[in-house]
């Protein structure tokens, strides 16, 4: 039996598809990049056989008339899931771990539009959501400071500062404001690993008006697009809660948050890339979250070379109140 026809043979059999779980799973068993980079080259490899044999039996005609089938059927599919539950990405996968433990990265999650979505709603003035954009004010006794996103995003740029000494060890002595918004620091835990836990500040509540608005892991998850410029677009598509629905003059917003994250996700700023994030316009919102499927994801991320996790997949925030 020469290469061709063992090759042959174990194609027809059910063997590639069970190398494909079980690098899967050693992936996951130890989170180690080669099983991904193998789980990617078996697919090449799955692919280019596909083709190579249907060339040699069928010619390059036929195989090209297959491909064009297939790549039709893989089109319908797409579309009438797209028609069904009215968004144009009906399928995502996320790649990050930023909303643990609601969504783990890896998760194929199906996405709904719906067109509204669960959140604390606002109607607010043009004024109040150019506040939105500006710098934050920060304050702590009779010393304030202007910062760009946040005083969170400031003190990790610096973290030496005498002003970050003082929010890393008592958070919730600070008040930063935007216009009439006020973002409200505590103390959270985050877990590293099975049992090492440490304190940190993270965001508790956020104030409109002298109403507080607190976090609610109640509301819907969303898929949005990021505006052009914000950091997060270097990300691609975002998967995150809604946390405020902003009205302003016949136009809608939302204020968003990672349930792992220590901010709304306004309040990031990379100072390495001078970039921040901005409310998310409705029409950048693909749909809501509604069903996930474990693990499947991660075959499209290791299609995509998305093959490292971050240290975030390693740490989980908890509230006080939890």
């Amino acid at each position: 039996m020469n290469w061709e026809e063992a090759f042959q043979k174990f194609e027809k059999s059910n063997v590639q598809f069970s190398l494909l779980i079980i690098l899967l799973v050693l992936y996951l068993v130890t989170k180690h990049i080669l099983f991904a980079v193998l789980t990617l080259l078996a697919f090449v490899v799955m692919l280019a056989s596909e083709v190579y044999f249907g060339v040699k039996k069928h010619g390059v005609r036929h195989e090209i008339l297959d491909t064009i089938v297939a790549v039709i059927f893989a089109l319908v599919v797409w579309y009438g899931a797209s028609f069904l539950l009215n968004t144009a990405s009906p399928i995502s996968a996320v790649v990050s771990c930023s909303m643990l433990p609601a969504i783990q990265r890896g998760d194929l999650i199906i996405v709904q539009g719906a067109g509204d979505y669960a959140a604390y709603e606002l109607n607010i003035t043009q004024a109040d959501y150019n506040a939105l954009l500006g710098y934050s004010k920060a304050v702590h006794g009779d010393k304030v400071i202007s910062v760009k996103g946040s005083v969170f995003a400031f003190c990790q740029a610096a973290p030496d500062d005498p002003f970050c000494y003082d929010f890393a060890t008592k958070p919730e002595e600070f008040s930063e404001t935007r216009g009439n918004f006020a973002f409200n620091y505590g103390r959270c835990k985050r877990r590293i690993g099975a049992e090492i836990y440490k304190e940190e500040p993270c965001i508790l509540n956020v104030s409109y008006k002298n109403k507080t608005y607190p976090i609610k892991l109640s509301h819907d998850i969303i898929v949005y697009q990021p505006n052009p410029n914000d950091v997060f677009a270097l990300y691609g598509d975002i998967i995150h809660r809604a946390y405020f629905k902003l009205n302003v003059d016949g136009r809608t917003y939302y204020l968003t948050k990672g349930d792992n994250n220590n901010l709304l996700d306004i309040q990031y700023y990379s100072y390495y890339y001078e970039r921040g994030n901005t409310p998310v316009p409705i029409e950048h919102v693909k749909g809501r979250d509604v069903f996930q499927i474990p693990f499947l994801g991660y075959y499209k991320l290791f299609l995509s070379m998305m093959f490292s996790e971050d240290t975030q997949c390693n740490t989980l925030l908890f509230y006080p109140h939890e």
